[in-house]
């Protein structure tokens, strides 16, 4: 394979992977807004999604208005509920502290903007999947740590009374992602460079 073609082949699913990282954001984005909004409050609220994604509410926003979330049962093992989350996926290292907040959106960011240039080179479409996949979580979740102070968790899953930690659709995407990328390396291993 000459220089040329290898250059050619690095980064033609760049696109694919920054649509995803968009598409991504914005079905976590979207469904807070049905959970937050429509489905879980006791009292469903009318406000269109723009509206909502674009005005700033802090977490003690909802506390003041005291606003009543309820948990919705799907299944024997799914439940809808309203966790607001201070820590990482699955509330790892929960803290109030404000400070907490900053770090972790730098290191989202941070993280994501490392990614996104590795994308850039990738030349496996699983490799760009996985990539696509950790970068849009990871900012979704920042961008409600941006808007809220916390990132906003609904997913209930468990098994009589032993529950998961709530999570989202970017905590899924992360942890998808990251398979993918545990299972891209497995697969390349003993390929050259080129191929590799």
């Amino acid at each position: 394979m000459t220089q040329e073609t290898a250059k050619h082949r690095a980064g033609r699913f760049f696109f694919i992977g920054f649509f995803l990282i968009f598409c991504i954001i914005l079905a976590d984005q979207a469904t807070k807004w049905m959970m937050l909004e429509s489905v879980l409050p006791e009292k469903a609220q009318s406000l269109d999604f723009a509206t909502w994604f674009f005005t700033r509410h802090h977490i003690e926003y909802f506390a003041d208005k005291q606003e009543q979330f309820k948990t919705i049962t799907v299944s024997p093992m799914l439940n809808y509920i309203m966790v607001w989350n201070h820590g990482v996926s699955f509330g790892l290292f929960d803290s109030t502290n404000p400070k907490t907040s900053l770090i972790f959106i730098a290191i989202a960011l941070m993280v994501s903007m490392m990614l996104v240039t590795w994308m850039v080179f990738a030349r496996r479409r699983m490799l760009v999947l996985g990539l696509a996949f950790v970068s849009g979580g990871a900012i979704a979740n920042a961008i409600d740590r941006v808007r809220f102070g916390a990132v906003a968790d609904f997913i209930d899953v468990h098994l009589q009374d032993k529950h998961w930690p709530a999570f989202n659709v970017a905590d899924s995407f992360v942890v998808l992602g990251a398979g993918l990328l545990i299972l891209d390396v497995l697969l390349s291993k003993g390929k050259g460079p080129m191929e590799a």
